[in-house]
């Protein structure tokens, strides 16, 4: 498993897909799938931050590329979920 160490401060920063140590093949396949938007050699850290998570899940779950993405999508909105469930609480 590869480890992505990321450092930006702006989601709108680019960043040599190089720096993020993957297989072209992988970053195709991605991009395929519609997971992640490359420019050239670039990507934004946004992107870079999402494919740690993709990774992450398929390792640790054993599942596909489409199946991280699915589960990733659903923590995110669960996170969403939560926040605004806070957020009503705060206004009662």
């Amino acid at each position: 498993m590869n480890i992505i160490k990321i450092h930006y401060h702006d989601n709108d920063e680019y960043i040599p897909l190089a720096s993020c140590n993957l297989h072209p093949e992988i970053v195709a396949v991605m991009e395929e799938l519609g997971l992640i938007e490359t420019r050239g050699d670039l990507i934004s850290a946004d992107y870079a931050w999402r494919i740690n998570k993709l990774l992450r899940l398929r390792n640790a779950l054993g599942v596909n590329l489409n199946a991280a993405a699915i589960i990733a999508e659903l923590l995110d909105r669960i996170e969403e979920l939560e926040n605004e469930v806070r957020a009503l609480r705060k206004m009662r």
